[in-house]
């Protein structure tokens, strides 16, 4: 007797979650039963939105870690204002 059926999401990012190769199959199969240009328009705007929302953690990251204690106080020591 199979369990209680649960709702698809095909758009979560199951794969990340479960990466065996029956998850990437099922969403495959979705992609293909389930085509149209508004779906792929939906995939490429969610996957510019993740790139990007990561590219600008990555960069805060970056320009924290190049304003350390050392450069604030050469900064301060200097009379550079906003550095």
């Amino acid at each position: 007797m199979p369990g209680p059926a649960r709702p698809e999401r095909p758009l979560a990012g199951g794969a990340r979650d479960d990466p065996s190769f029956e998850v990437y199959r099922r969403l495959d199969v979705f992609y293909l039963e389930n085509w149209s240009i508004i779906l792929d328009l939906a995939i490429l705007l969610i996957t510019a939105q993740r790139v990007a929302a990561r590219a600008f953690r990555l960069l805060g990251r970056r320009t924290l870690r190049l304003a350390t204690a050392d450069q604030r106080r050469s900064c301060e020591a200097e009379g550079v204002a906003g550095c």
